[in-house]
């Protein structure tokens, strides 16, 4: 720890942030974790991480499914003792629904906030976004803004309904036939005047990229499949399960060409608008190499732990190290370096695990999985180390973060863990494939 660095308050629980500690006294910040007393996961930082423990007023349940971040914020300690330590940067994680209630608890504490929060609100605005696309003549669905209702005149058959700030699956709707839309309308799913986006169908594959537009560079990561498994309730859409990283030389050489120029005339117009950090997309590319670019989601993404545990997924730059040097740097160079699309094999995976809990099923933790790197081996798992450092790219590996905890009864179903590997856990069509499914059959609760 260096007491000359300023330093930044991250939240520990987030496999995020512990994976960045291996990169701990390169940083031009000291990051200090703040981890809930009663949770896990601290033997996965970097053993030189400095990391402080706060306590809820009550105690805290995964279970009660709950946004984390708001109910620490209301119903911890961690305020005072991000004030005991002299922080002043928060690094939070973001999303929609806690994003007001972050907002508020800055202003009020005099927190000065890491990341883009003022952009979300624009660039996660599937509208605004949409308009952008439009203006800048960048390829999309073609698409359509409604107001919801009786009369709505829909896109024939198959096509997509998003609310403004629809997040994962929750507010998207992929409507395949007639029927399904009178299932829509009969669901209550969609409050009626609501301003929605539609967009027809694109046949193709899934994926996501995310480029860090700094004051010196335009930096694409290497693009992922977008995985997902059981259709929700409704049948409106399916559940996120993961991702997988896509080897370069499997990627359509026309697909890479127009990921080049269209995320190159982005990252220029981000810089231009002054906007600078971590942007993911999600976009589709077609069978002939078009990309046509869905959403935008300025904020780190499913796929940011492997991002920053791996270099090579941004073509060797040390990314956060970039990321946090500019939060200091005054001036823009007139010349931008523009990095493309990395060229490597690597096909690691994301893959978050679910309780399947009920009412009529509760599930109880009796006893939990460790944290940390396990080696798989002809099918079968064995722990190797609670250091994300061993989390190399040599053997099958797999890094295991648990949320579940002991004693708790699960009346839901909830995600309980992410498990990153270094090897692929889902077939060409993005289902789970077999080590995928061992997997998913080894760490199981219910």
């Amino acid at each position: 720890m260096n007491p000359n660095k300023e330093k930044i308050a991250v939240f520990g629980d987030y496999i995020e942030f512990l994976l960045i500690s291996r990169y701990i006294n390169d940083l031009p910040f000291e990051l200090v974790y703040f981890f809930e007393k009663d949770f896990g996961g601290r033997p996965l930082l970097s053993k030189n991480a400095k990391h402080v423990c706060y306590s809820f007023r009550g105690g805290y349940q995964f279970a009660d499914e709950k946004d984390f971040i708001e109910a620490t914020i209301k119903n911890s300690d961690l305020t005072k003792k991000i004030k005991e330590e002299e922080i002043s940067l928060v690094w939070p994680v973001f999303c929609i629904r806690n994003f007001d209630i972050i907002l508020k608890w800055a202003r009020n504490n005099t927190f000065r906030l890491v990341g883009l929060p003022r952009l979300m609100l624009k660039l996660e605005n599937k509208l605004f976004f949409d308009k952008f696309l439009t203006k800048h003549n960048i390829k999309k669905p073609i698409s359509k803004e409604i107001t919801y209702g009786d009369r709505s005149r829909f896109f024939n058959p198959p096509f997509v309904l998003q609310t403004p700030l629809s997040d994962g699956g929750a507010g998207t709707f992929i409507i395949k036939n007639t029927n399904e839309c009178q299932a829509l309308k009969k669901s209550g799913e969609i409050k009626r005047k609501s301003k929605l986006l539609m967009r027809k169908w694109v046949e193709g594959i899934p994926c996501g990229i995310t480029i860090l537009v700094s004051k010196d560079e335009i930096i694409l990561s290497s693009i992922r499949r977008q995985c997902f498994g059981d259709n929700n309730k409704h049948n409106f859409y399916k559940e996120f399960e993961g991702l997988q990283f896509i080897a370069f030389k499997d990627i359509n050489l026309v697909a890479v060409k127009n990921i080049n120029k269209v995320f190159k005339n982005i990252g220029t117009i981000f810089r231009k608008e002054g906007w600078e950090g971590f942007f993911s997309f999600d976009f589709i590319i077609s069978s002939n190499g078009d990309i046509y670019l869905i959403e935008c989601n300025p904020r780190i993404s499913a796929a940011s732990a492997l991002l920053f545990h791996f270099p090579i997924l941004f073509g060797g730059s040390n990314a956060i190290s970039i990321f946090l040097s500019d939060i200091k740097a005054k001036k823009h160079n007139k010349k931008i370096i523009f990095k493309s699309l990395p060229e490597n094999d690597f096909k690691g995976s994301v893959l978050y695990l679910v309780i399947n809990g009920s009412s009529k099923n509760p599930v109880l933790i009796e006893k939990n999985f460790k944290d940390g790197i396990y080696e798989s081996k002809e099918g079968k798992f064995s722990f190797l180390s609670s250091d994300t450092a061993n989390f190399g790219l040599k053997k099958k590996k797999i890094l295991f973060k648990n949320e579940a905890q002991e004693g708790t009864i699960y009346k839901n179903q909830s995600m309980f863990a992410s498990i990153l590997s270094n090897f692929p856990l889902y077939n060409s069509a993005g289902d789970l494939n077999e080590e995928g499914k061992l997997i998913k059959d080894y760490f199981k609760y219910d």
